[in-house]
């Protein structure tokens, strides 16, 4: 029996015919020794290589791309599907005077699907097995994504979360960080999201069943970083007390404020009081405020996330001499910085030079100071540090990237067993004639104290996301249609300007300050559109 076999279209290993083979057209063959399939971490894709001779001329590139490929490995009494994906751009050569052609196939896996599909919605506040589960559901399922009860691991974790056009694997690859865990498609298109550690790899053991002219050691630091910077982190100020006077005749209805206002720890408060009680006006001069867009009735709104409140239009304007009292959160973006001071020391004294290493990340999609320090520190922790790998060669073992194997080498003097254990880090399955050879990638995570503690830990308790909880979420539709109505809209286009100093509170004016009027437009007189 061979040791693996490439079908075409989901043909199964047993579907052998004189006509189809594997569903490859007659006279088209796999050349032996030319497959490879090669793999990092998980969520990210597995790509599929290899050669075929076609003898009749048979195969057009065009009908190639897509097309459903997938590689089943002979273990012990039956056929494993160990690879699936789609066929990706074949290289064809001519090789002799007859018909027969060379093809160069590569083919990636299932995980091109989450690559290319993109979530545009918001998400009120639930448990991330169960986003999970809406997300395949909803965008994921047409193309053949499916999970089952073991597939997803339930979660304690609850979070909100808006995906402005995000691509679906940017959003699993952020909630399996979060919770330090993983996510990956299987060839068969079955999704999983659990624990690091939910399916521990085989016992590897320098004696047992692995290549010994194989077996490599590796200091890597191709990674390395001493300083860590994630800009951008999102925090929320203390109460912060805003006051002005409408000037002059009290009939603008709209406002500026210093910070975008968000109702995380609650709404803000406004009160309309007099001069004397401006500084602590009192509940009976509160006014109503609500969210602009969801609620109609109450006497001014605001929006999270902007420094602007307007009045109801409803409402009459403010009186001459009455002053407008703001009680509000506001968010504000800071930069974390985290540093290894022994490490850029160690640094320097070896290279003579600085020592310093930065790694800069985005820290846009992180609020709080807390989850900042927290996953900057995380982060320094896992790769400052001289990386120890090992390069490792099997027929028989059946690593998985992801999987933390426990790892024996006594010639490297490495006994690393239980929560110590090795990571799998990357897969290569190549073929070598009559059987499979596997190479990994081991990484220890003893520096960061193994990585079953390290995944457990890093963020566990935070959150990356939020919206409002019981917020409206509004999906763009990319439909139109003609609606006939009858009047004008008259648009008023305003200037948000900031003046050079600070007067002290919610600035008002006519000219150069935010709120001035700078243009009126007049649209669709009485007709349609």
């Amino acid at each position: 029996m061979p040791a693996f076999r490439i079908t075409l279209d989901g043909k199964h290993p047993e579907d052998i015919t004189k006509e189809s083979l594997y569903g490859w057209p007659k006279n088209v063959y796999v050349l032996s020794k030319t497959m490879n399939i090669s793999q990092g971490e998980p969520g990210t894709r597995a790509v599929l290589s290899f050669s075929i001779r076609d003898e009749s001329n048979s195969f057009y590139i065009d009908d190639l791309i897509g097309r459903l490929i997938q590689v089943w490995e002979y273990v012990g009494t039956s056929w494993e599907l160990i690879w699936g994906g789609q066929l990706d751009e074949p290289k064809t050569r001519k090789i002799n005077e007859a018909r027969t052609m060379y093809l160069q196939i590569e083919g990636i896996d299932h995980h091109q699907i989450c690559d290319r599909i993109a979530i545009n919605q918001g998400y009120p506040r639930m448990y991330i097995h169960t986003l999970v589960k809406e997300i395949i559901d909803k965008y994921l399922n047409s193309d053949g994504i499916w999970y089952n009860s073991n597939s997803i691991q339930v979660t304690t974790k609850q979070i909100s979360i808006n995906c402005p056009w995000v691509y679906s694997t940017q959003v699993f690859t952020e909630l399996a960080d979060l919770l330090g865990w993983q996510w990956y498609i299987e060839p068969n298109k079955k999704f999983n999201f659990h624990e690091i550690n939910f399916e521990n790899g085989s016992y590897t053991h320098e004696y047992i069943n692995v290549l010994k002219e194989g077996l490599e050691s590796l200091n890597d630091r191709s990674e390395y970083y001493n300083t860590q910077v994630l800009r951008g982190v999102k925090d929320v100020t203390d109460e912060i007390i805003e006051t002005c006077s409408p000037f002059p005749d009290g009939m603008n209805k709209n406002f500026f404020v210093n910070f975008p206002i968000t109702d995380d720890l609650g709404e803000p408060a406004i009160y309309v009081c007099t001069w004397m009680q401006r500084f602590n006006p009192p509940e009976s001069t509160r006014q109503t405020m609500g969210l602009s867009g969801l609620e109609t009735t109450p006497q001014w709104f605001y929006t999270d996330g902007y420094n602007q409140i307007y009045q109801n239009s409803e409402e009459p304007a403010i009186a001459a001499g009455y002053y407008i009292v703001l009680k509000y959160r506001g968010t504000f973006e800071i930069d974390v910085v985290k540093s290894n001071t022994t490490a850029i020391n160690e640094r320097a004294t070896i290279e003579n030079g600085s020592g310093l290493y930065y790694n800069i990340t985005s820290g846009s999609d992180v609020v709080g100071l807390v989850v900042g320090n927290e996953k900057a520190q995380a982060m320094l922790n896992k790769y400052c540090r001289i990386a120890k790998k090992f390069q490792v060669e099997s027929y028989n073992h059946r690593w998985k990237v992801g999987q933390i194997c426990d790892l024996v080498l006594p010639t490297f003097n490495i006994n690393a067993t239980g929560a110590n254990g090795y990571l799998v880090t990357s897969l290569k399955i190549t073929d070598v004639g009559n059987k499979l050879k596997r190479v990994v990638e081991f990484t220890d995570g003893q520096p960061v104290g193994g990585w079953v503690k390290f995944f457990k830990k890093w963020l566990t308790d935070q959150n990356f996301f939020q919206i409002r909880e019981d917020a409206i979420v509004n999906i763009p539709i990319g439909e139109s249609e003609p609606i006939d109505w009858d009047g004008d809209v008259t648009i008023d286009s305003i200037d948000c300007l900031y003046p050079e100093t600070d007067p002290g509170g919610l600035y008002l004016a006519i000219n150069l300050f935010p709120g001035t009027i700078n243009n009126t437009e007049t649209y669709n007189e009485g007709g349609s559109d």
